[in-house]
């Protein structure tokens, strides 16, 4: 899937974790920077300074992209 209005480097996105702690289930907001932008996919980073990948299509369910006509 290719986004109608990528996202742009250095643009800030929330996305929900959830941690587990004692049997308790807790979700936890983290906030994300984009730090590279591909086609059908953007590479974030969290303030600890990892990585991962999300492809457009988890963007899309989460509301941050739309996809192209």
């Amino acid at each position: 899937m290719i986004a109608q209005e990528p996202l742009r480097i250095g643009q800030k996105i929330s996305l929900t974790r959830t941690d587990i702690e004692d049997n308790v289930h807790k979700k936890v907001k983290v906030t994300y920077r984009v730090k590279e932008v591909y086609p059908h996919h953007v590479v974030i980073e969290n303030e600890n300074g990892i990585r991962r990948s999300i492809t457009n299509a988890e963007l899309m369910t989460l509301g941050y992209v739309t996809q192209r006509q």
